[in-house]
This record gives structure tokens, C-alpha cells and sequence, in this order.
């Protein structure tokens, strides 16, 4: 009999606690086995965490090997962050960042020179390609796939010139014919160019990670460029290349010479006509009138000087000396003078006039 309480109930009620009784019955005889398989489930999760929670770092792509359904996945690449991948199956890592490495190679020139070049290129690898890679090259794709091509195509490019020019200006053209040769779909080095177009740069940014088609050319490496850092040549060839330039600047040094005296001539010529021509223009403006003028005024300067002591006066009319003021061409005034003085002698006194005769005699 259903007391008057429970026949107030709603009927779904009851069920439900019919139900969660039943269970309750189900579960105590069983509750350690529940626990005991929860706590090795718990553990085995713990455990395996490792293997089946796959941490790609920044940067870098994970390719997935299964061993036991088919082997490298050549047609997707894990992207960066947490991956689940089954704890059987292994995941390799791989850097897709921009790389450089610097390495020593020797080359001949065409002058039969033996030369050591110091080469860094830049490159990295195609997220899109990259389990194609690891299943063709490996790891160190640098060494079998970079190395060779770069190193062959150099000495190849290198035999075209002399030491002097590769240690010269044929720098930067020997460092586009290489990068242009190692990347060319001609040679098969299974190397691609940096894409110029940027929408293709766009489209290998939106596939990184995801299922993708693998390159239909077969490249799998991207590279930036092939720079030549350094050129050593033998020590003979470079002391006499050094000489070589020292003398070509030392002629360069005397042709400036030359050409500077050249110039100095041309202007010392300029000048002196244009001196001539100045004293043609003002010679006659320079009269006797204008010298005492000039005279003059010089004689009161020297006697309102302070530091004047002694004023030499004994040219003409009283003014200082002035040598060489009377114009040479003109002997006709001073030759007049004499006849002068010849007239004035006999009139006046002609003995006395020898007077000074013995006093020039006993000097």
C-alpha cells in the first residue's frame, strides 16, 4: 500500500528513484573494480602521454611515421603546437626556418690558380615537401643534397675567371650565376627559388601543416641566395696583386701630379695676362704729378707715426726717397742741365770752379 505522501509524487519521480536504487544496487558490490580500472586507466593515460601528445615547437613541422600502415606519411606534415598521434606510430621533426651555414670550398681559376672561398648560403625547407624529403634524402639533406650542387656549380663558375678578377669585381657575378645555376629545373638538384610572387608566398603560408600535394617539380629544398664571403689566394699571387695596385695608384698619383702643374701653368698664364693688361690700363694714369702726390701724402703719414724715428728725405722738392721715380725714357731734362752749368761758369768765376779738383785727388 502506497502511503498518501508517495501517491502525491509525480510518477517520473519515482522511477527516477527506482532507478538510481537499482543502480546503487548494481554498483557497491562492484566499486572497488570500478576504481582500481580507473586508476590503471588514469595511469596508462599518464604514461603514454609522451608518445600519443606530440609537442611541435615554433617554426617546425612533424612527420609521421607509421609503422604499421604504410610506413612516412609523405602527404601531410603535423603543424606546430599538440598533436595526437597513436603511441606505435613516431613523428620527426623538422625546421622549416630560414638557415645559414658558412663552408670552406677550393676552386681553380682559369690562370691555373689554386683559391679557397668562404661561401655561406641560406635556405630552408618546404613545409609542403618535407615528408617526401625525410623519406628521399633524411635528416641531413644539407650535406647530400646542398653541398654537392653548390660546391660543384661554384668550381665550375670559378674556372671562368682569372684570380684577379675573382678576388675582384666578378664577386657578385659569380655569386648570381651559382645561385641561378643550383636552382635552374634544368640541373635536377631537386632546389627551388624563393617565389617572387607573393600569393604564392600566401599559399605556402595557408598550407603549412595541412594535407597538401607535394611539389610537382620534385623540389624540396626553398633557397635564399649563395653568398661569397671570402677569397684566399696563394700568398706569392696576393703580395703580387698588392704590388700591382700599389703601382697603379702610385701612376695614378703622378698623373694627378701632371695634370695638376698643367693646371697651375694654365693659371699662372691667365693671370700674368691679366696683369699685363692691368698695367696697360693704368699706365697712363701714373704721371710725375700723381708719384709727388703720392709722395706727399706718404711723407705725412711717416711723420704722424708713432713708432717713425727718422724720415729720410733727399728726393726731389723735399720729398723722401723714391728710387727709380723718373721715367728712364726721358735722359733729354738731366742732359740740358750741363750746358746750363758750362754757360754759368765762365760769366762768374772760371778759376775757382777747380777748386775741388785736390780734394777729389787726395780721397
Amino acid at each position: 500500500m502506497l502511503s498518501p505522501r508517495e501517491k502525491s509524487r509525480p510518477r517520473f519521480v519515482g522511477k527516477f528513484w527506482s532507478a538510481a536504487a537499482s543502480l546503487r544496487g548494481f554498483l557497491l558490490p562492484r566499486l572497488i573494480g570500478l576504481v582500481l580500472v580507473a586508476l590503471v586507466l588514469t595511469a596508462t593515460i599518464v604514461f603514454l602521454s609522451p608518445y600519443i601528445f606530440v609537442q611541435i615547437p615554433a617554426g617546425h613541422v612533424g612527420v609521421l611515421f607509421r609503422p604499421w600502415a604504410g610506413g612516412t606519411v609523405v602527404s601531410s606534415a603535423l603543424p606546430e603546437g599538440r598533436n595526437f598521434v597513436l603511441p606505435w606510430n613516431n613523428v620527426v621533426k623538422y625546421d622549416t626556418r630560414v638557415q645559414a651555414y658558412t663552408q670552406m670550398f677550393e676552386a681553380i681559376t682559369s690562370d691555373d690558380l689554386h683559391i679557397e672561398m668562404e661561401v655561406t648560403y641560406r635556405y630552408r625547407t618546404l613545409a609542403s615537401s618535407v615528408g617526401r624529403l625525410h623519406k628521399v634524402i633524411g635528416p641531413d639533406y644539407r650535406m647530400s643534397l646542398l653541398d654537392p650542387a653548390i660546391s660543384s656549380i661554384l668550381r665550375q663558375e670559378v674556372s671562368k675567371y682569372r684570380a684577379v678578377e675573382v678576388y675582384g669585381g666578378a664577386r657578385g657575378k659569380i655569386q648570381k650565376e651559382v645561385y641561378e645555376n643550383v636552382v635552374s629545373p634544368l640541373n635536377n638538384n631537386m632546389v627551388t627559388a624563393v617565389p617572387k610572387d607573393i600569393a604564392a608566398i600566401k599559399e605556402k603560408a595557408n598550407s603549412f601543416g595541412r594535407i597538401v600535394q607535394v611539389d610537382d617539380n620534385g623540389n624540396l629544398v626553398e633557397l635564399m641566395d649563395v653568398l661569397i664571403k671570402g677569397v684566399t689566394l696563394p700568398a706569392t699571387v696576393r703580395a703580387a696583386i698588392e704590388r700591382k695596385e700599389e703601382a697603379d695608384q702610385l701612376s695614378q698619383e703622378y698623373k694627378f701630379r701632371i695634370s695638376k702643374e698643367i693646371l697651375e701653368a694654365e693659371r699662372k698664364e691667365i693671370e700674368g695676362r691679366g696683369i699685363a693688361a692691368f698695367q696697360r690700363q693704368v699706365e697712363p694714369g701714373i704721371t710725375p704729378s700723381y708719384l709727388k702726390w703720392r709722395g706727399i701724402e706718404a711723407t705725412l703719414t711717416l711723420a704722424q707715426s708713432e713708432n717713425t724715428k727718422v724720415v729720410i728725405v733727399g728726393g726731389q722738392n723735399g720729398l723722401p726717397l723714391i728710387f727709380n721715380a723718373d721715367d728712364s725714357s726721358k735722359p733729354a731734362p738731366a742732359a740740358k742741365a750741363k750746358p746750363q752749368a758750362k754757360a754759368a761758369t765762365p760769366a762768374t768765376a772760371p778759376q775757382p770752379a777747380k777748386a775741388p779738383q785736390p780734394a777729389k785727388a787726395s780721397q
